[in-house]
């Protein structure tokens, strides 16, 4: 199967799980996608994003070789906010290495205080401080004030999120 033709061709979610089906657990066609996201050409990479999502969401093993990469990358900011959210949101579905939380936390905080960004790549991200940063309470109450200072004009999405930081001070 020729996943950038089939995307280029159809998007929908039905392709996008028959891709993801197509990959089960086989970390080789698993590569083959991942290439497709991490390349960035715009159209492509947000159309494989959605069967990446699927395709962890079953098989979260399938991520760990690219862990790396995806976290010195972050915050994807040359990226469509559609791949930008779906790497924040696959990200939830795996253990994050030691050696890499640092990194991850420090680009989720900017991301989740981003005004500019979009409202659920900045959930995610405020998501993934939660789960990763959970050892660190200073770093939570430090994204807490940021958050606080904001929730005037913060969306509904944001002002949830809020109200679950608060349940880990």
């Amino acid at each position: 199967m020729n996943f950038r033709d089939l995307l280029l061709n159809n998007h929908s979610k039905y392709t996008s799980l028959q891709i993801a089906n197509e990959i089960g657990n086989d970390s080789k066609k698993f590569k083959e996608l991942m290439k497709l996201v991490l390349a960035n050409e715009n159209l492509i990479a947000q159309r494989a994003a959605w069967p990446l999502s699927f395709s962890v969401e079953s098989h979260p093993a399938l991520l760990l070789p690219y862990l790396k990469k995806i976290i010195n990358t972050l915050p994807f900011s040359n990226y469509h906010h559609a791949v930008r959210r779906i790497i924040l949101r696959v990200l939830r579905f795996v253990t994050i290495p030691e050696n890499l939380k640092g990194k991850l936390i420090n680009d989720c905080f900017e991301l989740s205080i981003s005004q500019s960004e979009t409202i659920a790549v900045r959930a995610f991200a405020i998501e993934l401080m939660q789960i990763n940063a959970k050892d660190y309470p200073e770093i939570i109450a430090e994204l807490m004030e940021e958050l606080t200072l904001q929730i005037t004009n913060a969306s509904p999405g944001i002002k949830f999120k809020i109200k679950q930081l608060k349940l880990l001070l």
